[in-house]
């Protein structure tokens, strides 16, 4: 049996668009983009709440490839990542390759037939050889376990899905997290509301933003004047990337260094909240690093407003009508606002109700139970025992910095099926196949050998072969430099003689 697509793509977001550019730079074509929203641009489609934009220059959140040198500002705003995305899908002719409202409920790997089986929401099975899965970090939002939730008489609005035809004008409203949205949205909030109230759990670490309007001039120059934004954006990248992953990577190591970005914070604190208490709620109890840290000029601000009260006090229940702490305050509301992050792609109940089935009864949400690590990486986006799926985020392969950019790092998730299918022709035989296991590392690849019979070392991939990496990082290193011998192949003979499948232009 012959899959219908060489490669499906899960997820039509950055990571996903990337990948997908990434297949085509290489000339492979076979291949779909499965969207479960109505539209492209994965986070930045589902999160349109006042006021979202990145948090990193705007010079460094592009690939490589694609630079855009007509950011209005420093960091810019959602919209414009937006018409960014928009722009790539255009300009690499994706539009033919995405099934936007395409749900992917199930992925069980079809040992008999070598393919993956990927159920639809509608019931609908749609078959590959090869799944990118790029659904991103954060799946799911994270709805928090308070007791009366669910009997609130007032708006409850989730972050992720922002009800712009609701008027906040003088509402009553309270926000409940302080992470990185919460640092964009509360002084938005500040702004319409009668009054405000921010229910903090822990607080975080807030640097100034040097956020400003980029002069017209300014973009002409990064258009026009060759390798002038290659050089800022290298200059900018490299400062983003070494601070990040000095601090992700190497934090105890570089201990005493930290305090140096610790005191600036504070420092950026003091000249913001001149109140002692206020000021004190407002300082983490953790070390730099050990939690995202934010960027805001106003942030901090906002809760020296008369009309804002900062609520450190743990949430006992919410009743219909408001908010009651431990301590026994209640505080009437109208607007609830849930600010409390999302499900992480690598918790195990994004994974009950979205199963990933591999060899040998291999259960991802099992596996995400009893190894909080993640999937061994190899190329850093490929993981076992779930032959040609290609992971494009997970605990055991995510890197900070800006990564997920350069080079660019996401489409790289397609670099190691690249390798491993590179030349393969793709069988046209309607019978399944006989296979005949071979023991050599990588056997030539005949024409007459092409369907997959999964190894057994630690992480694989396939395309018409199913093959097996021996190396399991540094993931940067390997997913460009990973040589044809680091895979074992396996082969088969086939009812036919398939022809390449391989796109030349």
């Amino acid at each position: 049996m012959n899959p219908e697509h060489e490669t499906v793509i899960i997820g039509a977001g950055i990571g996903g668009l990337g990948a997908a550019i990434g297949l085509k730079r290489a000339g492979l074509t076979d291949f779909i983009i499965l969207e479960r929203s109505a539209g492209i641009g994965g986070t930045w489609y589902n999160n349109h709440y006042p006021d979202v934009a990145v948090d990193v220059p705007g010079i460094v959140y592009q690939f490589s490839f694609a630079k855009n040198p007509n950011w209005s500002r420093t960091f810019p705003k959602g919209r414009e990542v937006q018409q960014y995305i928009a722009g790539l899908v255009d300009q690499y002719r994706l539009n033919d390759h995405l099934r936007l409202g395409h749900e992917v409920m199930a992925r069980v790997w079809d040992e008999d037939n070598h393919l993956w089986r990927l159920t639809l929401a509608d019931g609908r099975v749609i078959t590959s050889r090869f799944v990118i899965t790029a659904v991103g970090a954060f799946v799911e939002p994270k709805v928090p376990d308070i007791a009366g939730l669910e009997s609130f008489g007032g708006k409850v609005i989730q972050t992720q899905n922002w009800d712009h035809d609701y008027d906040l004008s003088g509402k009553r409203i309270a926000v409940i997290g302080t992470g990185a949205t919460s640092v964009q949205l509360i002084p938005q909030m500040a702004r319409v509301a009668s009054h405000l109230d921010v229910y903090q759990r822990r607080a975080i670490w807030v640097f100034a933003k040097p956020d400003f309007p980029i002069p017209r001039a300014a973009r002409w120059a990064l258009k026009y004047i060759p390798g002038l934004q290659s050089l800022i954006r290298g200059i900018a990248a490299a400062a983003v990337e070494v601070g990040l992953v000095a601090i992700t990577v190497y934090g105890k190591q570089i201990a005493p260094i930290t305090l140096i970005p610790n005191w600036a914070c504070r420092a950026f604190l003091f000249t913001q909240v001149r109140d002692r208490e206020l000021r004190k709620k407002l300082t983490p109890e953790y070390g730099f690093g050990c939690k995202r840290p934010s960027v805001s000029n106003i942030y901090y601000r906002t809760f020296t407003q008369p009309h804002v009260d900062l609520v450190t006090d743990p949430i006992a229940e919410i009743t219909p009508t408001g908010i009651v702490t431990r301590d026994g305050v209640r505080r009437d509301i109208d607007v609830l606002v849930l600010a409390t992050g999302f499900e992480m792609s690598q918790s195990p109940e994004v994974y009950r109700a979205r199963p990933v089935k591999g060899r040998n009864g291999f259960d991802l949400a099992d596996y995400y139970e009893n190894n909080r690590a993640g999937p061994t990486r190899v190329s850093r986006c490929l993981s076992c025992p779930t032959p040609s799926w290609s992971l494009g985020h997970s605990p055991g392969a995510a890197v900070p910095g800006t990564s997920w950019w350069r080079t660019p790092r996401v489409s790289r998730c397609g670099s190691s099926p690249r390798r491993a299918s590179g030349g393969l022709p793709r069988s046209r035989s309607r019978k399944r196949p006989i296979t005949d296991s071979l023991s050599s590392s990588r056997p030539r690849p005949s024409r007459r050998s092409c369907m997959a019979v999964p190894a057994s070392t630690p992480t694989r991939t396939t395309s018409t072969a199913t093959v097996t990496s021996r190396s399991c990082g540094p993931p940067r290193r390997t997913s460009r430099r990973e040589p044809a011998s680091g895979f074992r192949w396996t082969t088969s003979v086939l009812n036919g003689y398939p022809s390449p499948r391989r796109a030349r232009g």
